[in-house]
């Protein structure tokens, strides 16, 4: 899997962020699937490049990127044209894959 949503149990806005993500890859014609992995331990939220949630990995890495190592189990919020939200918009997540450099 090439493109994955990163979540905690708890995180209330990862289901907006997949269907925001599934809006965007729709819009770029990008066929990739998508995985959804609920982050448990701080050892997996290294391994998997966690931003906090919801993070959206390409190939391993956040698209959005993040400072440093997170290990903390948290909520991640994003700053939009809107105001902070708990999920990346569809345009922000366009945005970010046109700027990506495709293996």
């Amino acid at each position: 899997m090439a493109v994955k949503v990163l979540h905690i149990r708890d995180c209330p806005s990862w289901q907006q962020a997949l269907s925001n993500l599934e809006d965007a890859l729709a819009l770029l014609k990008i066929e990739d699937s998508v995985e959804t992995i609920e982050i448990t331990n701080g050892e997996q939220a290294l391994a998997e490049d966690f931003g906090g949630s919801p993070t959206i990995t390409h190939h391993g890495r956040d698209i959005f990127g993040h400072l440093g190592e997170v290990e903390d189990l948290a909520c991640r919020v994003y700053a939009t044209s809107e105001g902070l939200r708990g999920s990346p918009p569809t345009d922000m997540i366009v945005s970010a894959f046109k700027d990506l450099t495709f293996p």
